[in-house]
């Protein structure tokens, strides 16, 4: 009878070999990625040192740093960013894996939502600054608030005083991205101040403070006083000429849905102007569709009342409004 090899395939073909002294690290992947974390994992070996290291773009890592465990998670990451992370596996006087995994990925772009309201106090918003070099530059501090203790404003002197440097040019920008996903009117309001440099008689501005919304590819640059195309101005052409807090309200704005930055820019020449500099605080941005003042008063409880706003219909009930408007609605 003939013999047959019950032995598995690979068995037969194995070919003996010698294991590496350091063995390279395995299945390295990222997870769990937002606006400033990613989490990062491989295949755990029990006893093994790791080592690893997050660069921005594609280059070389100068230095590493070791861990024991096989996930590590990385934050205070910069949004909307290229990195790559490199593994390699450490074993003394071995030396490291033949092998350095790596895996590139890039961070979300933090996109706040309506409806948006600001103070600058504990959970301040992500604002960006485009302040350059330039001596006057926006940062969010304790020198000026109207309520509260923070506000945004303009310092000379990295934000312990609301003050600035009158005898250079400066064109400093201050935003934040926000995500118009609804077609309407809406309504800005927020707190300024901002003295500065100007000539009422002659309506023309040196030192002033502007207040528009431009869309998120556009591009601000430190030191060039001047705005992108197609911005929507909010501040009625410019502001200045005030030393106490002052409140503005820019109503019925049209905005096409999509994504847009809020600017505040400081713009001075380089010749006279007086503090205080722009600051800002209590920002608030609303869609006008939604009825904010229209309660449930006495006699009308537990009974619908049909009402109209801004071309929509809505129904009260018991304080709650629902909006109805392509619907057909029959009350009883």
């Amino acid at each position: 009878v003939a013999q047959r090899n019950f032995l598995p395939k690979m068995l037969i073909n194995y070919v003996p070999g010698v294991a590496p002294a350091c063995p390279n690290p395995k299945n390295l992947v990222v997870s769990g990625i937002t606006d400033s974390e990613a989490t990062f994992s491989w295949k755990a070996v029990e006893g093994a040192t790791w080592e690893y290291a997050l660069v921005e773009g594609a280059a070389e890592p100068a230095s590493f740093i070791a861990t024991t465990e096989n996930t590590v998670t990385l934050n205070e990451l910069a949004e909307a960013t290229d990195y790559t992370f490199y593994l390699r596996r450490a074993c003394g006087e071995d030396g490291y894996s033949d092998a350095t995994l790596s895996v590139a990925f890039t961070t979300e772009l933090h996109m706040e939502t309506l409806p948006f309201e600001e103070d600058f106090e504990a959970n301040a918003h992500a604002w960006k600054f485009v302040n350059g070099e330039q001596p006057n530059a926006w940062t969010i501090g304790n020198a000026a608030s109207n309520g509260g203790d923070n506000a945004l404003y303009i310092s000379n002197d990295g934000g312990v005083s609301n003050a600035y440097t009158n005898d250079v040019a400066v064109a400093s920008f201050a935003t934040v991205l926000i995500d118009f996903n609804r077609p309407g009117t809406f309504t800005f309001a927020y707190d300024w101040k901002a003295n500065g440099d100007y000539n009422v008689e002659e309506n023309e501005q040196y030192d002033y403070l502007r207040v528009v919304l431009v869309p998120a590819s556009a591009v601000l640059t430190a030191g060039t006083p001047s705005l992108p195309e197609g911005y929507i101005a909010l501040d009625g052409g410019g502001l200045y000429g005030a030393t106490e807090w002052q409140h503005y309200v820019a109503d019925d704005v049209e905005v096409v849905p999509g994504q847009y930055k809020l600017v505040f820019a400081w713009f001075n020449d380089e010749s006279d102007g007086e503090d205080t500099p722009a600051a800002i605080d209590n920002i608030s941005i609303k869609h006008k569709d939604n009825p904010t003042d229209i309660q449930s008063g006495a006699g009308i409880e537990n009974k619908a009342v049909k009402f109209i706003y801004n071309n929509q219909v809505y129904i009260l009930l018991n304080g709650n409004v629902y909006n109805i408007t392509g619907q057909k609605v029959e009350l009883r």
